[in-house]
């Protein structure tokens, strides 16, 4: 649709009634950029019109183009200080880019101007969570839903900086709430399955966790149209053709490939698809297991029969904490590539020690996973060699890798999971963040002790120093937020008990 320059003539009030409705128009057919376009034209003629600016901002905003919907409520703004919608709207444009002191501010001027309104209170607590200031982003929210108990934005909020605290039962009753006021909201339970299955409550956790294909995160990261019918768990399909497909990271491929063993002991012809790095160390579960790449599309990917989504499988086995099925390993390093290893490691004349500090800075929660080079310098002063297990290292971390003889750099040859195995597999422990090393190396069997932050993911639960899900595996729990220093003292204390240092 292309958008015309013609305006209509009468008097300039009348012009200007007759733009913001064809603007209005253009917004609700969802056609963004020729509303933004035409704001532009509208501007033209009321340049300094604050609510032009203002419209053609949330036009920007709709089709994603940030900084220009940025530039356009600050522009609005310069001339209607007191415009409180601009100042909520640049807080949500902020906040989405990751600018939370900012949104914070503006969010803040916005309630200034109208503090009755509970939408903004519960705006003000989600910025807040982001800023990891939890205790006030509740208060934030019961400022909300005292204002009005329906905005269902606030228990979510409020849910959110719970969990982060741990408060995992108030977590949970605020989701209920917000399902209970909104049940057409799969974000409510979806974020219920967090808690759910972090408190071990695997039954209703799976069901919930089931919600997350109908949330945005999903539905704006589209996978492949598959051809073939989606298995229910329940039909029959021995002798049939099952495509298991992937979801998420690295490590959760790996954590949940142990159940196409237990498809394969159904009789059924198990394809797992998965990220092409994970194909030859996935394939050695099982030499029956066909493995291919999931850097297809429907055309190319085997033939099959039917189809699941690898994190749905725990779902259809039903599992619960006690039928977890928890190998001692499921891996198996390469031999060939393992023999190379043992040529290059040192010679055990002390203890050789796997170390990952920090993983990908993609992730949504790298912030409190990852831990800098410094914060292990205790573990590093030990007597012992530690071994680089992972292959990306920040810029600051690089500059440090010098001062510890006694850490060895292996990325060069890290090229492939199967050479990490091999390495790892040559080692006596290995200690590492919640990264996919963490899985690798539990899968494979080898004693991992993992560094926990304050709020685990959920396939770790709570209160445990053990995983149900791996055997190797001891974890290590920050006591609260950020604080690394502590599990750092408590893996030197289990190293020297182990080795005698």
């Amino acid at each position: 649709m292309s958008t015309s320059q013609v305006r209509p003539s009468s008097t300039p009030a009348a012009t200007r009634e007759a733009l913001l409705r064809q603007g209005a128009a253009l917004m609700q057919s969802e056609n963004f950029e020729d509303a933004a376009h035409w704001y532009g034209l509208a501007l033209d003629e009321f340049p300094d019109d604050a609510q032009f600016y203002y419209c053609k901002g949330v036009a920007h905003h709709q089709e994603q183009q940030y900084l220009k919907a940025i530039d356009c409520y600050c522009a609005a703004l310069q001339i209607k200080i007191d415009f409180a919608d601009a100042f909520e709207n640049l807080s949500d444009v902020q906040a989405k880019m990751h600018m939370f002191d900012d949104a914070f501010l503006s969010i803040s001027a916005a309630i200034a101007l109208r503090p009755k309104k509970a939408l903004s209170h519960a705006r003000q607590a989600q910025v807040l969570v982001q800023q990891e200031k939890f205790l006030l982003a509740i208060q934030a929210a019961n400022q909300a839903i005292k204002l009005d108990p329906t905005v269902t934005s606030a228990y979510m909020a409020r849910s959110n900086a719970h969990r982060a605290l741990l408060q995992i039962d108030e977590s949970m009753a605020d989701l209920r709430k917000a399902m209970a006021l909104n049940p057409d909201n799969p974000e409510y339970e979806y974020n219920l399955s967090f808690d759910l299955l972090l408190s071990g409550s695997f039954k209703e956790g799976w069901q919930c966790y089931e919600k997350r294909f109908q949330t945005s995160n999903f539905l704006n990261n589209p996978t492949v149209p598959m051809r073939t019918p989606l298995w229910d768990g329940v039909q029959d399909i021995t002798g049939q053709r099952l495509l298991i497909c992937p979801e998420q990271g690295l490590g959760d491929q790996i954590q949940f490939a142990r159940y196409a063993l237990l498809l394969q002991q159904r009789g059924i012809h198990v394809i797992l698809s998965v990220e092409p790095a994970l194909i030859e160390l996935l394939s050695s579960m099982h030499p029956a297991l066909q493995v291919v790449s999931s850097r297809q599309t429907a055309d190319t990917l085997p033939a099959h029969d039917c189809h699941i989504t690898l994190m749905s499988l725990p779902r259809i086995f039903e599992t619960q904490l006690d039928t977890i099925p928890a190998t001692p390993s499921y891996l198996k390093a390469d031999a060939v590539v393992r023999q190379a290893w043992r040529q290059r490691v040192p010679q055990r004349s002390r203890p050789q020690i796997g170390i990952s500090w920090s993983g990908s800075t993609t992730h949504v929660n790298d912030h409190n996973r990852s831990m800098t080079l410094d914060q292990l310098s205790p573990l590093l002063a030990m007597d012992m060699d530690f071994h680089i297990l992972q292959t990306e290292i920040r810029p600051y971390d690089e500059a440090r890798l010098r001062l510890w003889s006694n850490l060895h750099d292996w990325r060069p040859a890290l090229t492939s999971f199967n050479e990490t195995a091999g390495l790892a597999s040559e080692l006596d422990v290995v200690i590492t963040v919640d990264t996919s090393v963490a899985h690798l190396t539990s899968a494979l069997g080898i004693p991992t002790w993992v560094m926990l932050p304050f709020a685990p993911d959920f396939r770790w639960l709570l209160d445990r120093t053990d995983s149900p899900w791996y055997p190797s595996v001891q974890l290590f729990r920050q006591p609260e937020p950020k604080a690394w220093l502590p599990v750092v003292e408590a893996l030197a204390r289990e190293l020297t008990d182990r080795f005698n240092a």
